[in-house]
């Protein structure tokens, strides 16, 4: 598992020292406008003041308030009804037909504070036990059913989520588990203990992250497919329970593929493929591997989660058709997601010798016993105060904790991390010499209702995606059931976006790709498309020949250095689309992507890209950057810790810098001829600028709850100076503070 940057935990250099003082002296600070008389038009309007977790508190309550009553609670009573006509709580499940969404208004109150929003409502579950029903005697129930929601405007950074009814979780249990897989550098949802009033009743139940993009937003990843396996083939719908059924994958983050077009819909197509493949040959831990990069991965998800899903007793959740896996389109690997591992996590040992004798004792050594786990069982001893720190102050872990077994909440996660730690140890002891690996009983007799899936086949050129012409391909239905048909490659994003005619669109392979070449391994330094390179010393000079060629430092130790690219003929490209990305998720023609730079200078003259100079998930100090001449956004820098020296940029088409999930502090800015702002700061994002000098259509904007503060500012705009406001529903507004602003355009700040 790749560091993470260490975000907002640096000390304060003297720049920021003198930043300080500049504006605890002269500080104009901006707080958020009206979003409806801002210029901007990305700005949107939300009517809750709930921006962030932390502004939930520790006690929250929602009163869900159904715009038709009468239609929820006929639902409602006829699923009721049959769940409890047959005795056999394994006879029902609730069917996809009762799933239908109703609009609903949601008062939300924490601390005397409330909360209106708009949003819609489903039942969620499978099982009878999410319908709630608690039996009064005398033939008499209440409901407390399991919801799905999704907000219009989300809450503390929630908006599309589940509130799971008790009993179909430990929520204490859930809670500790997701802030221990998170802590780790695993993809888990977030937990929050709510009070439901709903249709007369109220009740507890656990808000939890509906595995969604939104998820990898907020856990800071790059958006890509976000798969599962599909239930609804053992549920009722497509099959029958028990019965033989195909294991098949589906892409949940629709959005990915509708925002990305064209190579949106190869990527996706790719993690299917790739993962469907997998299932079907018993191959799931060497998805840890890239198909283009080679990584340095001592810490490798796939192989460590089912070992640690088995020393948390979560053996519920390993089972194939509750697995969930994110497919970071830059890396080209795969992280599994926690989710429905139905876990208990108490201070008593949960697991015994007999569990790991049964695997010690089976006909064929179970592979889990074969991986290494010191890496990660030194990380779990290393966060036992984090962990203690995180959840032993919060009222819902808190409370159940002491009335559930009378320990303090640090005593409590110290115990579960010794009996997690124990049965490792235990693992790691038990490895065996006759290790064969388990071949995958395939089905033998799949559903044969009509409209099943899809496996769509499309072998894409570069000659017919260039072409426009119809492509041929095949599709399946069912086992039997094929027809021909033929499609544009316009319409591959959609048949990948949405269902189509009942169809999961599920592979699509690319026969010619631009070539991927690992010029230096020790720097990890790779091109793809036609670039020339050269080398002196510690200049690395290149020349980008044709507009989709890229350079990449992939997990790279970049140390006095000097990049220099130049893209010959570039410019003669039209602009890039919105959020355009290539088919390996790259959007910058340089892309420094989990790597450590210090002391080092980029230079880049040329830019067709989405992103001239792109850089996440890395960290450094000493830095240097200079773009001339962007087609879109000159530098972006994502998920990263730097301190930079210098900035310049002289003519870009949209931003001339974006800085998002990222601590950045920069001494001196030099942005001229910004086709849309100079400076544009998101998604939690906090940087310090020293000096910023330039021109553009916007000034300086904060958004979605970023924090930039600004020394000096010389600027020229065409529009506002400077904004504050929200973008995403997710998030809240930004903030902003200038010590001394000097600009020409208009302003909602009066120096």
């Amino acid at each position: 598992m790749r560091a993470k940057p260490p975000l907002r935990t640096r000390h304060w250099t003297a720049i920021s020292v003198l930043l300080i003082a500049l504006i605890a002296t002269f500080a104009v600070q901006a707080a958020a406008p009206d979003p409806s008389s801002a210029q901007n038009p990305d700005a949107i309007e939300s009517p809750c003041f709930f921006r962030t977790p932390e502004s939930l508190g520790d006690q929250l309550s929602v009163t869900i308030l159904p715009e038709n009553i009468e239609a929820f609670q006929q639902l409602l009573n006829h699923e009721v009804e049959t769940a409890r006509s047959i005795e056999d709580f394994f006879g029902y499940t609730i069917p996809r037909s009762a799933k239908e969404d109703f609009s609903a208004s949601f008062v939300f109150e924490s601390d005397a504070d409330t909360c209106t929003v708009t949003g819609k409502i489903s039942l969620s579950g499978d099982w009878q036990d999410h319908l709630g029903i608690r039996e009064l005697g005398n033939d008499e129930v209440a409901v407390q059913p399991s919801l799905d929601v999704t907000l219009d405007n989300g809450i503390g950074q929630f908006r599309r989520f589940k509130l799971f009814t008790s009993g179909t979780k430990t929520f204490s249990g859930e809670i500790l588990a997701s802030e221990i897989f998170d802590a780790l550098g695993f993809l888990a949802p977030r937990n929050q203990v709510v009070s439901v009033n709903f249709l007369g009743e109220t009740y507890d139940a656990l808000m939890q992250d509906k595995i969604s993009g939104e998820l990898l937003e907020v856990r800071s990843r790059q958006n890509g497919p976000v798969l599962e396996t599909d239930e609804r083939i053992f549920w009722g719908e497509f099959g029958q329970l028990g019965a033989p059924t195909p294991q098949r994958v589906r892409n949940l983050n629709k959005d990915f593929v509708a925002d990305n077009g064209i190579a949106g819909a190869l990527i996706a197509g790719t993690a299917l493929e790739r993962l469907q493949f997998s299932f079907d040959n018993d191959l799931i831990t060497e998805l840890d591997n890239s198909d283009r990069w080679q990584l340095s991965r001592s810490f490798q998800p796939m192989s460590l989660y089912p070992v640690l899903m088995l020393a948390m007793g979560g053996q519920h959740g390993l089972a194939l058709h509750n697995r969930s896996f994110y497919y970071d389109p830059g890396l080209g690997v795969f992280e599994p997601i926690y989710y429905d591992g139905n876990i208990m996590l108490t201070p008593e040992v949960w697991w015994t010798e007999d569990v790991l004798d049964g695997l010690r004792n089976s006909t064929q050594t179970d592979p889990r016993l074969l991986v290494d786990t010191s890496a990660l069982r030194d990380k779990l001893d290393s966060l036992r105060e984090e962990l203690g720190s995180r959840i032993g102050h919060r009222h819902d872990f808190a409370w159940e904790v002491f009335t559930s077994s009378g320990y303090k909440p640090s005593d409590y996660v110290d115990l579960v991390i010794d009996n997690i730690l124990s049965y490792l140890v235990a693992l790691s002891e038990s490895s065996s010499v006759d290790f064969e690996q388990q071949v995958k009983e395939k089905p033998t007799d799949w559903p044969t209702e009509e409209a099943v899936y899809s496996v769509v086949h499309v072998p894409l050129s570069d000659a017919i995606l260039s072409s426009g012409s119809r492509i041929p391909a095949t599709s399946c239905t069912g086992i039997n059931q094929c027809e021909d048909i033929t499609l544009k490659k316009s319409d591959l994003p959609d048949l990948l976006a949405a269902r189509h005619n009942d169809r999961e669109f599920v592979e699509v392979s690319v026969e010619d790709t631009p070539v991927v070449t690992l010029l230096d391994q020790r720097l990890g330094l790779y091109t793809i498309g036609s670039v020339d390179f050269e080398r002196q010393g510690n200049e690395l000079s290149f020349e980008l020949h044709d507009p989709d060629a890229r350079v990449v430092f992939m997990q790279s130790d970049l140390s006095d250095v000097m990049i220099k690219v130049r893209s010959t003929g570039a410019l003669m490209k039209n602009p890039p689309a919105e959020h355009e990305i290539n088919q390996f998720g790259l959007t910058g023609c340089v892309e420094i992507l989990h790597s450590s730079i210090s002391n080092s200078t980029i230079e880049l003259v040329g830019s067709a890209c989405e992103d001239g100079v792109h850089i996440a998930s890395s960290s450094g100090e000493g830095v240097s950057i200079s773009v001339d001449q962007a087609l879109a956004d000159a530098i972006d820098i994502d998920r990263s810790a730097l301190q930079i020296n210098e900035i310049q940029v002289h003519i870009a088409a949209n931003d001339c810098i974006d800085f998002s999930d990222s601590d950045i502090s920069v001494q001196r800015a030099n942005l001229t001829n910004c086709g849309d702002k100079i400076v544009s700061i998101g998604e939690r994002a906090t940087v310090d600028i020293l000096l910023v000098e330039g021109s553009g259509n916007f000034g300086l904007i904060s958004k979605d709850l970023a924090q930039l503060k600004v020394g000096i500012a010389n600027i020229n705009t065409d529009s506002r100076c400077t904004d504050t406001y929200q973008k995403k529903e997710i998030f809240g507004p930004g903030n902003l503070a200038v010590g001394q602003l000097n600009c020409s355009g208009a302003s909602p700040i009066t120096p």
